[in-house]
């Protein structure tokens, strides 16, 4: 059986500097107590901590919170979306920060938790999010990742394209599954490979696991392990900026039961 025991949450300094991560976990404070641990991640330590933990204080709805500073290298704590970009390219590619950050975060879940939801400061959370991920979570047991597959406006002309095949990196993270570890680790050598071979092209950790899974598996083995990734629409993925007109009452229309929206959109 699966079961929800964790919350993560990737962010950065600028993020708390600019206002962001309060803003996203404001949302937090008018929902009900829940037995989750949360666990947030940051990259640098280049923010008010006195500032920051006296907020932390306020997030008293989990069971507990702790936090991860990863202090990632500067040269490596990048991510890169000017194609004219000419300096080094790090060995995990233009998206390095993000890299680094979750493959710290999800291996850190390791022995710890059975399935652990990665979120992101740029998500609206509903009230019920906890409560219906929760029982989500308990109805699914063979899986490797459950998410969103993209939703917003950019969608490829070919529907089996690895861009809208691949589950967004908002998820829920089967962390107990030793098959799911072993992904894990071959997505790292796989990023490293794919960087080395085309530097200037992007390999996000959430895009490059269905890639890996096409590219290094045989087609028993893929459709198996792809099968094991599964689409919900209680997580909504528009997240590129291309999306930012979406709106949220476009959304609830749409996916009356969403509870997570990932969106660039400003609210």
């Amino acid at each position: 059986m699966s079961y929800l025991d964790a919350v993560l949450l990737l962010t950065t300094s600028y993020e708390i500097n600019d206002g962001k991560f309060f803003k996203f976990c404001n949302q937090f404070l008018t929902m009900k107590k829940n037995n989750l641990r949360f666990h947030i991640f940051i990259n640098n330590s280049d923010h008010d901590e006195d500032k920051f933990l006296e907020y932390i204080s306020k997030l008293s709805i989990f069971r507990s919170v702790s936090i991860h500073n990863l202090n990632i290298p500067p040269e490596l704590d990048v991510y890169i979306r000017d194609n004219s970009y000419k300096g080094r390219i790090p060995p995990l590619g233009v998206t390095s920060g993000p890299n680094y950050m979750f493959l710290h975060a999800i291996t850190f879940c390791f022995d710890k938790f059975n399935t652990v939801l990665v979120l992101e400061t740029d998500c609206i959370l509903k009230q019920n999010c906890f409560e219906v991920s929760k029982a989500y979570v308990e109805t699914i047991s063979d899986f490797l990742i459950s998410g969103s597959r993209y939703v917003g406006s950019a969608i490829s002309d070919s529907f089996y394209s690895p861009f809208n095949l691949h589950l967004n990196g908002v998820a829920f993270y089967n962390t107990a599954s030793h098959e799911f570890r072993d992904l894990v680790e071959k997505l790292e050598h796989y990023i490293l490979k794919k960087v080395r071979e085309n530097p200037r092209s992007t390999y996000s950790y959430d895009f490059t696991f269905t890639l890996l899974i096409l590219e290094e598996y045989d087609l028993k083995n893929a459709r198996r392990l792809l099968s094991k990734f599964l689409n919900t629409t209680f997580i909504l993925n528009c997240s590129l900026s291309s999306d930012s007109e979406i709106t949220i009452e476009e959304i609830d229309s749409l996916y009356p039961k969403h509870v997570i929206f990932h969106t660039k959109r400003n609210y």
